[in-house]
Order: structure tokens, then C-alpha cells, then sequence
């Protein structure tokens, strides 16, 4: 799924459309989608964080295909799930997916772009298994040619690496926005709640992460040093929370 008001998800489709036979099944003025075996291409027409209204399209998986943006401007790739602490309100992470195109940014990034896991942020909060994928961080960086064809090829990839059988995933704490302690490419994370939000983490926070999970959570990854002054409240949570905690 891309914004036509996102210039790097408009990016992405146009070598997404090149490279596969799409045929187009649905033309309006709100949603314009384009169909293959297995799955469609959706266009809506109004930022993605507002696209609440895609639990309705009765899929098994939705990769937002989006910019990425900061003020430092950085050429990146990305890859997140959506939450508010503050509201304790999470839509279901695909972690397999965010594995999967995190990797595949790995092997395919070019000189100039940084790879990254951000933390859990915005909206929307579907119950379809979803993940933001990502270019940023600015014009320069989102009308890329080469960075487009790579978060295309990211976004393909999410699609084919969702799997829920049999998988598991870690949830992550603490730490800043992008996550440099939970970086392994083996590593298959669901949501990462930063230090700038502990203040908002209980118990039952670490409960609705793992439930907003696609696969299995096998346990909390915490950047123990991330964690600051809130490093009991952590422990307390997860052993609250019946989560084995791992520091790393």
C-alpha cells in the first residue's frame, strides 16, 4: 500500500508496476488498486498514518510502502511497526516481514544510505499484520531512483517472507529511535518500545505488544544501558508480564 501524496511510495510503484504484469481492478478517485496472483498494489489518496480503513480490504498482510522522515535529512532505509504507548494502542507486527525487507536492505543498500530498525511509532493500529517499510529522509533521498527500485524490492520481499507458522520474535526495550542494539540481521523483532517512552511501559503494555505480534514471542530483548533510571520498572514489567528478559 502507497500514498499517491507520498513521493517515495510513488517512487517504488512506478518500478513495481514496470517489473510485474499488474492488471489494474479497481480505479478511483480515494483507492486505485492493481491486481497479481497472490497479491494487489493499493494506492490510496490520503497519508498513510490516516489509512485506518485498510482492516477492510480482508487481507492476510499489509506493507506500508512509505517515506521515511527526520530533520537531519539522512538518505535511509527503514523498516517499523505501528504504536502509541501513550494510548497503549498497537497495530499487529509482521515480523517476519520487517525481517525480511531489513535484510534485504542490507544486501541491497547504496553508498550514502544507512539501514535501520525504528522503534514503534504513529499510526494506523490495523489487526491485519502490518509493517512500514521505508526511504527517507527528504526529497533528495525519496525521489531516488535507485533508493525507489530498492524499497520496491523490500516491500516484494515483506510479502514473500511472511510467515506466522512456527516462527517467533522478541520484542525490544529501550534505546533510542533506531534501535543500534537490536541491529542483527538474525534477529527477527516485533515491536521496540525506546527509552523516550518507559515512562508509559507496565505490564500490560508488554502484554498488548505481544499480542499485536503476527508470531510467537519468545521473550523481551532490552538494551540495558538504553534503559537508563528505568531499569527496575523494566524488570518488574516483564516479570509481571511472565516475559523472560534478555539484556543486550
Amino acid at each position: 500500500v502507497y500514498s499517491s501524496l507520498d513521493p517515495a511510495g510513488v517512487n517504488a510503484s512506478k518500478h513495481l508496476k514496470q517489473g510485474e504484469p499488474f492488471l489494474k481492478v479497481v480505479s478511483g478517485n480515494d483507492v486505485n488498486v492493481w491486481s497479481l496472483p497472490g497479491f494487489d498494489l493499493v494506492e490510496v489518496s490520503v497519508p498513510l498514518i490516516d489509512a485506518s480503513f485498510l482492516d477492510g480490504l480482508g487481507s492476510e498482510l499489509i506493507v506500508f510502502c512509505s517515506k521515511h522522515a527526520s530533520a537531519a535529512g539522512v538518505k535511509a532505509f527503514t523498516t517499523h511497526f505501528t504504536g502509541d504507548f501513550k494510548q497503549g494502542l498497537f497495530g499487529k507486527a509482521a515480523a517476519s516481514s520487517a525481517n525480511a525487507a531489513f535484510n534485504y536492505f542490507l544486501s541491497n543498500t547504496i553508498p550514502g544510505f544507512s539501514v535501520s530498525r525504528e522503534v514503534t511509532h504513529h499510526s494506523p493500529f490495523l489487526s491485519t499484520p502490518s509493517v512500514f517499510v521505508e526511504l527517507g529522509s527528504s526529497e533528495e533521498g525519496w525521489t531516488n531512483v535507485d533508493g525507489g527500485k530498492i524499497l520496491a524490492g523490500a516491500c516484494l520481499t515483506a510479502l514473500k517472507g511472511f510467515a506466522v507458522v512456527g516462527k517467533t520474535a522478541f520484542l525490544g526495550v529501550g534505546g533510542p529511535h533506531y534501535s543500534p542494539a537490536f541491529s542483527s540481521p538474525d534477529l527477527v523483532l516485533s515491536h521496540v518500545c525506546p527509552k523516550y517512552s518507559l515512562e508509559f511501559l507496565t505490564s500490560e503494555t508488554l502484554k498488548k505488544m505481544v499480542g499485536a505480534t503476527a508470531e510467537k514471542v519468545e521473550g523481551v530483548l532490552v538494551d540495558w544501558k538504553g534503559c537508563g533510571s528505568f531499569k527496575q520498572k523494566v524488570v518488574e514489567a516483564c516479570d509481571e508480564a511472565g516475559l523472560g528478559l534478555e539484556r543486550v
